[in-house]
């Protein structure tokens, strides 16, 4: 094995803009050292290095053999470089070890980058490591790093190399001896004894230790080429608009050239003595639920989204922050309709109820929200468009009348414990053609179901027969009860359904399917919504209620619901 102190020269510049410009004087390069690896073969039948100087090869190490067969011996073991076989029986031969050496780039490690040599048992368990940095460039107008200079080692048994650093005296790194009976010599890697600029100490067996030393900085060097440095000054109303600057052009002594920009500061409004106070601003707002349904005496949610910038960046809402969430007569003044204190969190988030005493009608809906309490309303439309609200912007709220008794609750889950329900006699099944499947109940209450069906049709073309069979199935005594809706709180992830479809299930085995679909647009946020169900004549209930998932972006996509409420008038 070897080590080779390699030279490499970093050339900083260091450029000071004064009044007058000005420039320092460039060192020289010294020469430079490269390794190539050496693949095994006919050069080294282990493999091995190539040393170049200034790349003109100068040397080439060779790793350590493997060891001969001996006589007379015991079956070697895997070994590092070995001394000469002894007398012997026949035994297996032995793997010498590999020396491998990668380049260290200029930086942190080495200041002037340099080489990481590696030892390595033949099944790559790394036995020594060492890092032999390049020698530091000379200062500017003093001599560059000393001379390397690699030979042919003398006194080596088994070939190896001679460096020679500066004026210093030459050492010599020998390829390590054929393996005896399989045991190569162990090879350590410590620390230098006689090192001014650091460096590695070796050894090989037993032999004495000897130091590779890093290269000294270079001093008394022939000045180098500094570049040529122009600066053109720039006007007003140019690439610096009416601050004017500098342009910096660089042309170094091949000739190549750089250029920089450097405009001067812009006075700030009112003669530039203080930069203005930063500008907090609403830069969208919308409403989330567009459509909301709920039966009259009931209280029903509705979302929305605000952002919020200052400069121009976006930041967290204030906790000055108010929001307010009103319905009214559709087409009117929303400054006119009633207004209710929302709850807006730090990322934007709106979350508001619409109170349980509005009577049956269709109405409109809007969020409306100031950075202070006391500005001037920003109204918040479906589109996200603020500034130009109209009454057209708004969501549509329909609170639906009642023909019977008192609503109440029929039946509620929130899924802590499983799929049975905690107010009221229900309990929850999931279906996937015909057959139940066991779903998620995960900690938080949530039940979660995956692998639903991609497209977006949930009818044939002949408008009847169901494409889609997976569903939730909701199973209470809903035969007690008319006008018959339900609440639920849930999530699709964002290739997860996008449509629910419902349908009443009949002691008969028929089923009765809701007009339309209802469409998630909210990606993969939790919503509340309210859906209203089949038969909503004021006739007796079904068995059961159906959920039926579809659209999915993909089958790994999945639907949770975290609270279901069914509420009735009973009859």
């Amino acid at each position: 094995m070897q080590y080779v102190n390699r030279k490499s020269l970093v050339v900083s510049l260091v450029l000071s803009l004064a009044a007058c410009g000005g420039s320092e004087i460039q060192a020289e390069p010294a020469p430079e050292l490269t390794i190539e690896s050496i693949e095994a073969g006919d050069v080294c039948a282990s493999g091995g290095i190539i040393v170049y100087v200034d790349g003109v090869e100068s040397a080439t190490v060779c790793n350590g053999t493997n060891g001969n067969d001996g006589v007379d011996g015991t079956d070697g073991v895997d070994g590092t470089d070995g001394e000469p076989g002894t007398d012997g029986v026949d035994g297996a031969d032995g793997d010498a070890p590999n020396v491998v050496v990668e380049a260290i780039e200029p930086g942190g490690v080495c200041e002037a980058g340099g080489q990481e040599v590696r030892v390595e048992a033949a099944d790559g368990t790394v036995l020594n490591t060492a890092v032999i940095c390049n020698g530091v460039d000379g200062i500017d107008g003093e001599a560059s790093s000393p001379t390397v200079i690699i030979g042919e080692a003398q006194s080596c048994d088994f070939g190896g190399v001679s460096v020679t650093i500066g004026d210093g005296d030459p050492f010599e790194v020998c390829n390590g001896a054929p393996g005896a009976d399989g045991a190569a010599p162990s090879v350590s890697v410590g620390s230098p004894a006689n090192c001014d600029f650091g460096g590695v100490s070796v050894t090989i067996g037993d032999a004495a230790p000897f130091d590779v030393c890093n290269g000294a900085p270079g001093a008394d060097g022939q000045p180098g080429a500094s570049p040529t440095i122009d600066v053109t000054p720039i006007a007003a109303g140019g690439a610096c608009a009416d601050a004017g600057g500098y342009l910096i052009t660089i042309t170094d002594a091949a000739g190549a050239v750089e250029t920089a920009t450097v405009c001067n500061g812009a006075d700030g409004e009112g003669g530039g003595t203080t930069n203005p106070d930063p500008v907090m601003t609403i830069s969208e707002c919308m409403i989330v639920t567009d459509a909301v349904t709920t039966p009259e005496g009931t209280a029903a949610d509705a979302d929305g989204l605000v952002s919020v910038e200052v400069d121009g960046v976006g930041t967290d809402v204030p906790a000055t922050f108010v929001a307010e969430l009103g319905y009214g007569d559709v087409g009117a003044d929303p400054g006119t309709w009633t207004y209710s204190e929302g709850i807006a969190d730090a990322t934007g988030e709106l979350l508001g109820e619409f109170g349980t005493t509005i009577a049956a009608g269709d109405y409109g809906f809007v969020w409306r929200v100031a950075l202070d309490a006391g500005d001037a309303w920003t109204y918040c439309g479906v589109n996200g468009v603020i500034g130009t609200f109209t009454p057209a912007d708004a969501g549509t709220l329909t609170v639906t009348g009642q023909t019977g008794g008192e609503l109440v609750t029929v039946a509620a889950w929130d899924f802590q414990a499983g799929l049975d329900a905690i107010e009221g006699t229900g309990s929850g099944e999931f279906f996937r053609n015909g057959v139940t499947e066991t779903c998620d109940v995960v900690s938080g209450g949530q039940w979660r179901c995956s692998g639903f069906t991609g497209g977006a049709d949930f009818f044939d073309v002949d408008g009847v027969t169901p494409l889609v069979d997976e569903y939730f199935r909701f199973e209470v005594n809903f035969t007690s009860f008319s006008n018959i809706s339900m609440v639920a709180n849930l999530r699709a992830t964002n290739t997860g359904p996008r449509k629910l479809q419902f349908a009443a299930e009949y002691a008969d085995g028929s089923l009765v399917f809701a007009d339309l679909p209802f469409v998630n647009t909210s990606g993969d946020s939790t919503i509340t919504q309210t859906f209203e169900l089949p038969p909503t004549d004021g006739t007796a209930g079904p068995v059961a209620y159906r959920v039926y998932p579809y659209d999915a972006g993909a089958t790994t996509g999945n639907i949770r619901f975290n609270e279901v409420t069914f509420s009735g008038t009973a009859l």
